[in-house]
C-alpha cells in the first residue's frame, strides 16, 4: 500500500492503471493462464490512436503481493490478452472478447482521498457494463449487499478505459 500511495501521489494529473495479468497458457505448474492477478502501474493517456499509453512507473508489487517489473508487467498482460483470444475463439464468449486489458483512473483528488483513508484494501474482480473491471474495498470478505454496507471503489467505471 505504501508504494501505491506513493506512486500515486506523485503522479497527480496521470492515470493509475490497474491492468490484468496471468501466468502463460500451458505452464506445468499453473496451466492455462492461471493466476489470474493485478498489476499496477502509472501510464500518460495516449496521445494518437493506435499508439500504446507511456508506463510512467510501474508499482513494484503485484495483487499477490510478488515482484512486478516492467518486463514482467508487460508480459502478464501479454498473456491476459492469449488469455482473452483463446477464451474468445474456442467459446465464442462475446463476454471475454469486450473485455478490456485493465482499468485506468485520472489521479485527481478523489482517487488520492480514496487511497489516504486506508492501510488495507482488497481487490475484486467485477463485471460492469464494459466487462471485467475491479472494485477496491476495505474489507477482506465480499457481500452480496457489499455496496449498501461499505463504500467500495469501483476502479475504471468513472472515466475512459485505457490498455
Amino acid at each position: 500500500m505504501s508504494a501505491l500511495i506513493t506512486k500515486i501521489r506523485a503522479n497527480k494529473g496521470k492515470y493509475f492503471v490497474t491492468q490484468f495479468i496471468c501466468n502463460e497458457k500451458g505452464l506445468a505448474s499453473n496451466p492455462d493462464f492461471a493466476e489470474l492477478r493485478l498489476g499496477f502501474c502509472v501510464k500518460t493517456r495516449r496521445k494518437n490512436k493506435g499508439k500504446h499509453d507511456s508506463i510512467v512507473s510501474v508499482i513494484d508489487r503485484n495483487s499477490s503481493g510478488r515482484n512486478l517489473t516492467r518486463a514482467s508487467l508487460k508480459k502478464g498482460i501479454s498473456n491476459f490478452l492469449s488469455r482473452k483470444r483463446f477464451i474468445f475463439d474456442d467459446h465464442q464468449n462475446e463476454l471475454f472478447e469486450a473485455a478490456l486489458l485493465g482499468r485506468a483512473h485520472l489521479i485527481d483528488d478523489d482517487l488520492l482521498n480514496f487511497f489516504s483513508t486506508t492501510d488495507k484494501l482488497y481487490a475484486y474482480f467485477i463485471i460492469d457494463s464494459q466487462g471485467l473491471s475491479i472494485a477496491f474495498w476495505q474489507e477482506s470478505e465480499l457481500f452480496k449487499e457489499w455496496a449498501d454496507i461499505v463504500k467500495a471503489y469501483d476502479h475504471g467505471t468513472a472515466c475512459c478505459p485505457i490498455g
